[in-house]
């Protein structure tokens, strides 16, 4: 033990004073301070193995509340005082170490481990490099551990691609070890993996290292409880509740006797369980659980620790959610006065304890209190965490509610303005190198605060219209966020084969990830970690000026700003034009309500936006569209849903023959064009009706309209895939499919088109994935699929993807069936992702790199349906194809008749090619109307819809 308190005395301090690695200087300092403690039988760290216990060291740990770490700082500071001491005493020494370097790496990294264990990240990463580097044996043990901690360091620290790329290679060395350390790389892996999202591989793992464990070292250890509790965080957020709770009591049952109380992170395993149990529902059982981790802190620290009021603050929380409003002033006051008489009025804490009091006097309608104390907290924000800090946005954000409620218009608006400004700037900087996990994090961060702001537009924008054109220009830069083709260019980039550029890249992801951790921090945080934030911005700056200089897709993909604003698109519009984007978003009213509105924002040429209100969203949402949909599915006439769905907007559309429409929510489900007017006549007739992903792109679709004779002139390929060889198996053949491509493969043929036909056994994913890229058509008649939801059922498969995966992302739930389906449907097939078993999820399809895809036809059935997200679309083929680089879509909304369908895609192409323009919504509308004079029922004709993307 003495070796290594000589070590940490020397190395620790030795960083603190000279701010760089030294080993030199770090021997002849050991040297001096070994002397001291020898002569006077000193031991600083007498009782420093009290402060942490095995759950401190190598093992990673999911913590859903990972604050409240008072007790480690004390513990810290508490140690330091009396290192100071002896290094003082210790500088007289001229005794020379004769370790070596082996000797020394396993001091490094034992120091190393301590400092992790006391949140000192910054000496623990010198620590763990110095050790790194003076390992003698790169295959041994102690390399292995050494390379393990540096994952785990780099994970704690949210630089998830080092942290990976340390931990696989860790786990690569120990696969020859014992099976024990074999498992604690497993853990760490699997967390890492489900913070990036990737839950079915993360289980997988876990599961292993439980196994591991019970095999080597025991199911009643440490290592075990804290493999289960990650099993458990893993599982809730897979929606298995009553899994992820049993795994979580198995977990508690070993820490209580394994830690006992004493153990601060056993009190966090609690809160753990209690957020558990918040996140279901579970109410009850998650006061019950925050009370026993309230009594043991207590019992532990008493009440006036920190990490006790932290704990009060928790359970106010919870109250807050369930509208139990009794107890929560008296849980934050005491809160407050334990962090006043701790650390001041100047300290984070005490200033979110000041903002949750204003929040609850604000819901609670005491607005005076309010006023006074979210002043309090802005300014204490302010002061403390700067004005870039989430927590100041989030105190600001409070604020402007608060002057929304009490009727203070001008004084809540600059307030809103700077609190989304610097949410988008956030968006800015880090989005494009966010995870799909981080990406999703991000967008459950940011709704709920647009529909906050929406619902105060939506309030006050009658005596303020300018806010409308706020509202539009918003929606504009946040529509789509969610799903972009960010991650496909990522892949393209990591498999390009240039190591120069995949090094950059990676270098460059790594500072963003530490970048948006230390966004996070407190002013005197930062001086802490001695962290200059502007000279790592200014490298990160310098990273994008190479990369782009090297990749011109990721210049395209990553730092474009070639955006289309409010004046461009209102310059795009001819006088007979309009444009509509609709937002639909959750009523906010002192908190949220179960209402929904819908926003149509009208546009047009050389005029302010207009705005249309519906505030019965949860109807349109719900029984309107059940209704809607019953009528058209079994063939009766719809005397209501014009009324409506449409109606309402009508009147801001007069003198307008062109309406190009950016949907949302209910109203990806349906299609306008099919509402008819009290008069017996169909939109159909009456407008033209242009369908957008986004309202911004409207300024590129015209000018490819203008220009779509000339791209198809281009890019004169296309791919007809139909009639697949599904297999032995219960899919229906589809016959209709081939003379269905055999005509479109005819006509186009006869207007210079190279085609290629991909009928029956060729007919396969392989080929859509191989060979897509290259067509500027791309026509798909096959069965498609949409699962509105997934039960679990331990180890099946559904249409080929485990059901656990295939229930927590949409993506995997839609689909086409192409040739060899059969076989992936009964089970069969185990290769299951990204495979070529005759299922194209639109995960997969996401994937795909269709910049050059002019028009994708998918001939199905239902393939325009998949989870519906405000202001993100329809997760399903119709978002994959679009981040896929798909310019212009055709999908059906519901199950489709085969003669009908077979008749609407040839005389489609008919139209389509023998216009000079090419133009493809008036080739489209004239099919729909032609075949509507066959079969003037809606089911028929109204089936199809097409989107530009």
């Amino acid at each position: 033990m003495k070796k290594f308190l000589l070590a940490l005395v020397c190395i620790a301090f030795n960083l603190h004073l000279f701010g760089q690695f030294d080993f030199g200087r770090v021997k002849d300092v050991y040297n001096k301070t070994k002397k001291t403690l020898d002569d006077h039988d000193i031991d600083p760290f007498k009782g420093a193995d009290e402060d942490h216990d095995a759950t401190s060291y190598n093992y990673a740990i999911a913590f859903l509340d990972n604050a409240g770490l008072f007790e480690v700082k004390e513990n810290f500071f508490k140690r330091q005082k009396l290192l100071l001491g002896v290094l003082d005493d210790g500088l007289s020494g001229n005794d020379v170490t004769n370790k070596t370097n082996q000797e020394n790496a396993n001091d490094l990294n034992e120091v190393g481990e301590r400092m992790y264990a006391y949140r000192k990240y910054k000496l623990a990463e010198e620590s763990f490099i110095g050790a790194k580097n003076l390992h003698e044996n790169k295959q041994g043990p102690e390399y292995a551990n050494t390379i393990s901690n540096l994952g785990l360091l780099y994970h704690t620290t949210g630089r998830l691609s080092k942290a990976e790329k340390y931990t696989r290679e860790a786990w690569e060395l120990r696969k020859g070890m014992a099976k024990d350390l074999q498992a604690i790389s497993m853990n760490n892996l699997s967390v890492i993996l489900k913070d990036k999202g990737l839950y079915n591989e993360a289980e997988q793992l876990i599961n292993e290292a439980i196994v591991y464990n019970k095999e080597t070292i025991g199911d009643k250890t440490i290592q075990q409880a804290v493999a289960l509790n990650n099993k458990a965080i893993i599982l809730h957020n897979l929606g298995r509740y009553e899994d992820a709770e049993k795994a979580m009591k198995q977990c508690l049952a070993i820490a209580k006797e394994e830690l006992k109380e004493k153990s601060a992170n056993y009190v966090k395993l609690k809160i753990n369980l209690a957020l558990l149990y918040r996140d279901s529902k579970a109410y009850d059982k998650a006061e019950r659980e925050y009370k026993e981790a309230i009594e043991i802190k207590e019992r532990k620290m008493g009440k006036k620790h920190p990490d006790y009021a932290h704990l009060l603050k928790g359970l106010a929380a919870l109250y807050m959610e369930t509208g139990n409003y009794k107890e929560v002033e008296e849980l934050l006051k005491e809160a407050e006065t334990i962090y006043e008489k701790k650390f001041g009025e100047e300290h984070p804490s005490y200033a979110s304890t000041i903002n949750d009091l204003g929040s609850y006097y604000r819901v609670r309608k005491q607005y005076p209190k309010a006023q006074q104390h979210l002043q309090k907290a802005v300014d204490l924000r302010k002061k403390l965490l700067g004005t870039q800090h989430p927590d100041y946005i989030q105190s600001l954000e409070e604020q402007a509610l608060l002057e929304w409620e009490t009727g203070n218009i001008n004084a809540s608006q600059p307030r809103f303005a700077e609190v989304i400004a610097t949410t988008m700037a956030y968006k800015d900087n880090y989005f494009a190198s966010m995870s799909e996990a981080e990406k999703e994090k991000f967008w459950a961060t940011l709704t709920p605060r647009l529909d906050k702001y929406y619902s105060f537009i939506a309030d006050n924008h009658a005596q303020h219209p300018t806010l409308i054109k706020v509202l539009f220009e918003l929606r504009m830069e946040t529509k789509g966020l969610l799903l972009n083709n960010s991650n496909r260019i990522k892949n393209t980039i990591l498999n390009s084969g240039d190591e120069a550029l995949i090094a950059k890249y990676n270098q460059w992801i790594d500072k963003k990830e530490e970048l948006a951790r230390l966004y996070t921090y407190s002013k005197e945080e930062l001086k802490e970690e001695e962290i200059d934030l502007g000279k790592l911005e200014e490298e990160t700056n310098q990273l994008e000026k190479d990369l782009a200089k090297q990749s011109s897709l990721f210049s395209d993909g990553f730092l474009s700003d070639d955006d289309h604003g409010l004046e461009t698109i209102k310059s795009a519009l001819t006088a007979e034009e309009a444009l509509l984007e609709i937002v639909t978003f959750r009523k906010f009213n002192s908190t949220f309500t179960d209402s929904i509105t819908y926003a149509f924002i009208v546009q047009k040429p050389g005029k302010d936006p207009g705005l249309v209100l519906l505030e019965h969203g949860h109807k349109l949402n719900g029984s309107y569209f059940k209704y809607y949909r019953n009528t058209i599915i079994h063939h009766v006439e719809d005397k209501k849903s014009y009324d409506r769905f449409w109606s309402p907007v009508q009147p801001a559309l007069t003198g307008v023959s062109t309406v190009y429409i950016s949907l949302d929510g209910v109203y990806n489900q349906i299609n306008i064009n099919t509402l008819k007017d009290a008069k017996g006549q169909y939109v159909l007739e009456k407008e033209n009706l242009v369908f957008l992903t986004n309202a911004r792109d409207l300024p590129v679709v015209k000018q490819r309209r203008a220009s779509s004779a000339q791209s198809f002139k281009t890019h004169n390929k296309a791919h007809l895939y139909g009639f697949p060889t599904y297999g032995e198996g219960e899919i229906i053949p589809l016959p209709g499919t081939k003379a269905e491509v055999n005509a479109i493969n005819t006509t186009l043929k006869k207007y210079g088109f190279n085609t290629s036909l991909f009928l029956a056994s060729n007919a396969t994913e392989e080929n859509v994935k191989m060979q897509a890229s290259n067509a500027g058509i791309l026509h798909i008649a096959t069965h498609g699929f949409f699962l509105s939801d997934v039960d679990y059922t331990g180890s099946s498969k559904v249409f080929g993807i485990e059901t656990s995966k295939a229930k927590q992302n949409p993506l995997h739930r839609a689909g086409l069936l192409f040739a060899g389906a059969s076989e992936t449907m009964t089970g069969e097939e185990t290769d299951h992702t990204d495979s070529n078993n005759g299922v194209l999820t639109a995960y997969e399809v996401m994937n795909l790199n269709l910049q050059n895809t002019d028009l994708l036809v998918m001939s199905a059935c239902e393939t325009g349906k998949g989870d519906v997200k405000a202001g993100e679309g329809v997760y399903g083929l119709q978002r994959a194809f679009q981040v896929a680089g798909v310019k212009s879509l055709v999908m059906s909304l519901w199950k489709v008749d085969d003669a009908a369908t077979m008749l609407l895609m040839n005389t489609f192409y008919k139209y389509l090619m023998a216009d000079s323009k090419k133009d493809l919504e008036i080739a489209f509308i004239k099919a729909q109307k032609a075949l509507k004079v066959k079969y003037p029922d809606p089911f028929y004709w109204g089936a199809f819809v097409l989107i530009e993307n």
